[in-house]
């Protein structure tokens, strides 16, 4: 199940922005286990994804905007891959849940380590966020 904007999103979108935007996520990730959200530049994104920033900037305004995304994207991809939703909430479901958030928050620890009360709060918020989005739709 994704959340409501993804789902609008992935039906009518082509497939060329995806797999952009999946670049830029792919490298943004990676980069913000190396540095902290402070020292990252739109450029350091731009050139792991090799990308051009102009092509950056047809998809997110800067890099708290991709940041945004990027959380709401693994976020969704986690709750989906490791839940099976009928239209109903039982043990074993928010039992699924509860283990694809903590799995999101082990991965996510590295960066949370670098990057400083601020990004782990944003990352939080957005956990909350897409939870409830989800919880909705079930």
């Amino acid at each position: 199940m994704l959340g409501s904007e993804q789902m609008m999103e992935s039906k009518s979108i082509d497939p060329r922005i995806v797999r952009t935007k999946q670049l830029l996520v792919d490298a943004f990730l990676k980069i913000s286990r190396e540095k902290k959200l402070s020292q990252i530049t739109v450029k350091d994104i731009t050139d792991i994804a090799t990308l051009n920033r102009a092509t950056f900037y047809a998809h997110f305004t800067d890099k708290e905007d991709l940041l945004d995304y990027t959380l709401s994207v693994t976020i969704l991809k986690d709750l989906n891959d490791n839940l099976n939703i009928s239209n109903v909430i039982n043990e074993k479901v928010l039992r699924n849940i509860f283990i694809s958030i903590a799995s999101y928050i082990k991965d996510a620890a590295k960066s949370c380590e670098l990057n400083s009360e601020a990004f782990c709060n944003k990352a939080h918020q957005r956990i909350n966020n897409e939870l409830e989005i989800f919880l909705r739709l079930c």
